[in-house]
């Protein structure tokens, strides 16, 4: 998800807040690593962040609305020589400069490439399969350099095709991944699984092994089970932003300097799912959950949550500046069913994706500053 800027963040809690949790950020220093094709060697810092719980929502009178979103394109179907077809489930989108639109929909198992108008203009990808440039289940997509990232759920490899269509080569991945960044300081991915506070693995344009492992540690297990939430933010330097899945904070993390942590707010209410779907046991689950995030300038960053069972669907866009404060926020009701939160080419666009009915949506942001 390709985001621009990046700024070196710093959290500043108030000194009369209690401390909630003491997070102790790990990450192992294996060395730098050299990129196949003309990167940065990469390595990431040990350190040490202290998290006070943050009022800045509590803080607020009443919900803010400074933040509104203007419909620009809708991509729901198109043809091509097969005939009509609809999406199935869109869960990353890519602009170009120029406008054309790349779509990644895990359930076709291809990428779809759109002119600017939203008409469709070719597939990418060999389709359903473990061939060298099929999927079995695609879940995100990255673009960087003039290539696609594909990062596939069962293969454990990201597929990397060229921005025109064809097939370049496999990354193999040693984890499950969720999501996929890719920036000049390699591949990072999201684990499906966190194992004791790592949560985000950064390979090498080589792949096989991660050169370093980064997350949080903390003895609350909601805390430690929660992983990333959403998607993982790429910021211009080569760092990248994602929230934790508690959502009671963001992590940044840039080569070569000591990883930050922002709260941008108390954890997220849980709530006790006594009637799990079939097979699962009950179970805590937050009742909001973070889909997504942007960097937005150069000292911002925009996030995305949204309300599950609730009756009005509400989705959020909350933009936070570099000391975890909120600057401008949309509180959107009955938008549906929001899987993503893309970046446009436009700094002042982004794209959202959404499951029922399957559909992407390009929107200009419109923000009414004070």
């Amino acid at each position: 998800m390709a985001s621009h800027g990046y700024a070196c963040w710093h959290a500043s809690p108030p000194g009369y807040l209690a401390l909630a949790s003491a997070l102790v950020f790990c990450s192992a220093l294996l060395g730098g690593c050299d990129r196949i094709r003309g990167g940065l060697p990469a390595t990431v810092t040990e350190g040490t962040s202290h998290v006070y719980r943050d009022k800045v929502r509590e803080q607020r009178i009443g919900p803010r609305h400074d933040l509104t979103l203007r419909e620009l394109l809708v991509v729901s179907a198109g043809t091509d020589s097969v005939g009509d077809w609809a999406l199935g489930k869109p869960r990353a989108v890519a602009e170009a400069n120029d406008g054309s639109i790349y779509v990644l929909d895990s359930d076709w198992k291809h990428v779809f490439l759109f002119d600017s108008t939203g008409a469709l203009r070719r597939r990418i990808g060999g389709g359903y399969g473990a061939g060298a440039d099929q999927m079995l289940l695609p879940v995100d997509m990255a673009a960087y350099d003039g290539h696609l990232h594909v990062l596939d759920y069962e293969l454990n490899r990201v597929i990397v095709f060229d921005g025109n269509g064809p097939f370049d080569r496999v990354i193999q991945l040693g984890d499950q991944g969720r999501n996929v960044a890719a920036t000049a300081s390699g591949l990072w991915i999201r684990l499906m699984h966190p194992r004791q506070g790592r949560m985000v693995d950064l390979y090498d344009w080589g792949g096989e092994q991660p050169v370093a492992r980064v997350g949080v540690h903390e003895t609350d297990s909601a805390y430690h089970e929660a992983g990333v939430g959403g998607n993982i933010g790429t910021l211009r330097d080569g760092g990248i932003a994602y929230v934790h899945g508690s959502g009671a904070f963001l992590q940044f993390v840039r080569t070569h300097a000591e990883p930050r942590v922002v709260p941008v707010g108390p954890p997220s209410d849980w709530k006790y799912e006594e009637d799990p779907p079939p097979g699962l046991e009950p179970m805590y689950l937050p009742r909001e959950v973070t889909y997504g995030v942007i960097e937005w300038g150069s000292d911002r960053v925009m996030v995305l949550s949204r309300e599950i069972n609730s009756p009005e669907a509400r989705t959020t866009l909350t933009l936070i500046d570099n000391g975890g404060a909120v600057v401008a926020e949309g509180i959107f009701a009955g938008l549906g069913e929001v899987l993503s939160l893309d970046a446009g080419a436009d700094p002042s666009t982004v794209f959202l994706t959404f499951l029922n009915p399957p559909k992407v949506v390009k929107y200009q942001v419109d923000i009414r500053w004070p």
